[in-house]
């Protein structure tokens, strides 16, 4: 079929066409990443069969955003602060006391 080429050389190979020839009617099915694509896709089929009628059934669906993960200043500045208040933590071992900021040295209690 004319218009299936059509689709191929305009790059829309997700666009299905069926054809109804006693009524006189192609139908358009699958999925494209844009509007602009829908209507060239319509357009590709229009030219190629001018006597038909096109039932457009073309979903538009956009392809998926790449996830981008960000980390405030806020959050670091927490994260540091914590880090910082954790390592002046006195940890109890016994009679014998140590902090994480410097664990070679003990003090005795």
């Amino acid at each position: 079929m004319r218009g299936q080429y059509a689709l191929m050389l305009d790059n829309l190979s997700n666009v299905h066409i069926s054809q109804d020839r006693n009524k006189g009617v192609i139908t358009l099915t699958g999925t494209v990443p844009s509007q602009e694509k829908k209507l060239l896709a319509e357009n590709a089929i229009k030219q190629a069969a001018p006597s038909y009628t096109i039932a457009d059934e073309i979903a538009v669906t956009p392809p998926p955003s790449p996830v981008v993960t960000t980390q405030s200043d806020t959050d670091i500045a927490i994260q540091d602060r914590f880090n910082a208040e954790v390592k002046n933590i006195p940890i109890w071992i016994g009679r014998w006391s140590t902090s994480l900021q410097n664990p070679p040295m003990a003090t005795w209690c």
